[in-house]
């Protein structure tokens, strides 16, 4: 993969995304913009001019007293959350599982699986990314009751392929009755077809 190989062309580029990114989690999410750059200049630049993320991404701290981590220094020192640190306001979560479930089923579409709720979770500001963290000890039971999405028989179980791993568990399609892919019995002969 060609990428940057002097650590000022890499920092320059960086300067061209948009939104330039501030922060390391902000600078994977554009990256893509730009092929050339990486999601790992921390290793590839190491020797190369490397400092830090804040000079990499034309960050340098006002202060250099201030830690780049301060949710580690001041942990037991008054460390209430990044909003209270930087000054912004708080995000109003829904601090009720039930309010929670119920505002995901105004969603559109409707999510059924964990993966489409990442998807469309943000049309609500107070819906969060991660419910089975916030809600683990007030409501959350797993993804299917979250949704809305009850299962037809409370006996079936979400991970069969865990439950039943010794006691007659062969493979998905025949779980579900669907038919048995016939697939390539040989390494060559798919890779023949796929080059095809």
């Amino acid at each position: 993969m060609k990428t940057y190989e002097i650590y000022e062309e890499a920092q320059a580029a960086i300067q061209q995304l948009d939104p330039v990114p501030t922060i390391m989690n902000e600078h994977r999410k554009v990256i893509s913009q730009d092929p050339l750059l990486i999601s790992t200049p921390d290793r590839k630049y190491k020797n190369n001019g490397w400092n830090n993320w804040e000079e990499y991404l034309g960050q340098e701290k006002k202060d250099p007293r201030l830690t780049s981590t301060p949710q580690k220094k001041y942990k037991n020192n008054g460390w209430n959350g990044w909003e209270e640190y930087l000054g912004k306001e708080k995000k109003d979560h829904y601090d009720n599982y039930e309010e929670a479930r119920t505002a995901v089923q105004q969603l559109k579409p409707v999510p059924t699986t964990g993966l489409e709720y990442q998807e469309v979770y943000k049309q609500d500001p107070r819906l969060i990314s991660t419910p089975q963290k916030k809600y683990k000890n007030n409501g959350w039971n797993n993804w299917e009751e979250y949704l809305g999405k009850e299962k037809k028989d409370p006996l079936l179980t979400s991970t069969p392929q865990k439950k039943y791993k010794n006691n007659g568990w062969n493979n998905w399609d025949e779980y579900l009755g669907l038919e048995k892919k016939d697939h390539y019995d040989n390494y060559e002969e798919a890779r023949t077809a796929v080059q095809q």
